[in-house]
């Protein structure tokens, strides 16, 4: 039986502070804050995986979430979301195929160029809760993390803030929209 069986029949409590949550237990509450927002989440269903994908209207995130018990993200981490952004998008399948062209006239000349885009984009979304066995948590993000979403258009978001919009939500101060849109438009850190 699977982690989110168990929770859906209250077999599993959580014992310890939201703060605090690692491993499966803090993707399931992610899962959950996504969930209330309204997006719609695609558990990965097997290891070495990314942690879900989230749907809601017209957007997609692939997400990678992480705990670390005395540190902030790690550029590895980053990594191994862009290669499921790459994966998922179809960016791979591009590159290894090649795709069909189109001859256009333009001017006079003839112009060759791709017929396709990637067919599914994707957004990657890192949330990390970082230095939560520290008294004051550390940077979760250093200058190359940031320059490395930055670049690649990743969404930052550390567990302290994404909680805090979990509960401007719960307040009506955010709307869903307004969440997806925020985190969409987010390349680096993600700031309310």
């Amino acid at each position: 039986m699977n982690f989110y069986r168990l929770k859906e029949r209250s077999m599993i409590k959580f014992s310890r502070n939201i703060y605090k949550l690692s491993g499966n237990l803090l993707m399931f509450e992610v899962h959950n804050i996504f969930r209330s927002f309204g997006g719609e989440i695609v558990d990965p269903g097997g290891k070495d995986t990314h942690d879900g994908i989230v749907h809601y209207k017209k957007y997609k995130f692939v997400l990678e979430i992480k705990s670390h018990e005395t540190k902030g993200a790690l550029l590895k981490d980053l990594r191994q979301l862009d290669d499921y952004v790459f994966t998922l998008s179809g960016e791979e399948k591009m590159r290894k195929e090649r795709p069909e062209q189109v001859i256009c006239l333009i001017w006079g000349k003839v112009h060759i160029e791709p017929s396709s885009r990637p067919p599914d984009p994707h957004r990657g979304v890192f949330i990390i809760n970082h230095c939560y066995l520290k008294k004051e948590r550390c940077n979760p993000f250093h200058h190359n993390i940031i320059k490395f979403a930055e670049k690649r258009a990743l969404c930052l978001i550390d567990w302290p803030t994404f909680l805090n919009i979990k509960k401007k939500f719960d307040k009506g101060i955010l709307s869903s929209d307004e969440i997806f849109e925020k985190i969409y438009n987010t390349w680096g850190i993600l700031q309310l």
